[in-house]
């Protein structure tokens, strides 16, 4: 929305349901489809499509945005591989969201691979999961019935950072208030009061250990 682009959906899955972990799962697509958006020009367009093929569900998820190097392709998965598409502002970060994605993927038995032919291509994320009849009962588990969910105070300069951890704890069932510096941290704990606050050391005007002491 902030950028004018369009998401196509074409979901053509079996009914029959399927036995993943719901967030982590979500965590994956989520992460394909902000890298679709990152990576793709104002007004384009990003296809996400599922589909059952045999004992298998295929998720694809398609942009036509800067594409990606045939060389980087056996790389991309990697802890910490950060990969300049042409946009310097995308290439923040930690690089740890689609090794994250892949490891997510291969714990639930399947497969992540990337398709591009080259810069200003486009590029296809392809996830496959292997069909698992679940039980009909889908009441929440035992883990989440217990969870304690916090209000926590998450602190980066770094954008695609502070954003990722945030996605990822609000999943956890947390309450998330973010800064992009030490002094807006302080103001956000001395206003929300949290049960924690997790501080990049590196930040403008005030770093995280003078946004800690205060």
């Amino acid at each position: 929305e902030e950028r004018g682009q369009q998401l196509k959906l074409a979901l053509t899955v079996a009914d029959e349901p399927v036995l993943v972990d719901q967030v982590r799962i979500a965590q994956v697509i989520a992460n394909l489809v902000g890298n679709a958006s990152k990576f793709s020009p104002p007004g384009g367009i990003i296809e996400v499509t599922a589909t059952t093929l045999g004992s298998q569900v295929q998720i694809t998820v398609e942009d036509h945005g800067k594409g990606i190097p045939p060389t980087a392709l056996s790389t991309i998965f990697e802890m910490f591989a950060q990969l300049d598409r042409g946009n310097a502002e995308a290439t923040e970060g930690l690089g740890i969201g689609l090794a994250l994605s892949r490891h997510l993927v291969e714990l639930h038995g399947g497969q992540i691979r990337a398709y591009s032919e080259g810069r200003g291509t486009g590029a296809r994320f392809v996830v496959t999961l292997p069909l698992q009849p679940a039980p009909v009962d889908t009441a929440p588990s035992a883990r989440c019935g217990e969870m304690h969910a916090l209000k926590i105070v998450v602190a980066d300069d770094n954008i695609d950072s502070v954003e990722s951890l945030a996605v990822l704890l609000t999943l956890e069932g947390h309450q998330v208030s973010v800064a992009h510096d030490g002094l807006t941290a302080v103001q956000l704990t001395i206003d929300t009061q949290p049960d924690l606050a997790i501080l990049d050391l590196g930040m403008p005007g005030i770093d995280g250990y003078e946004a800690a002491k205060r």
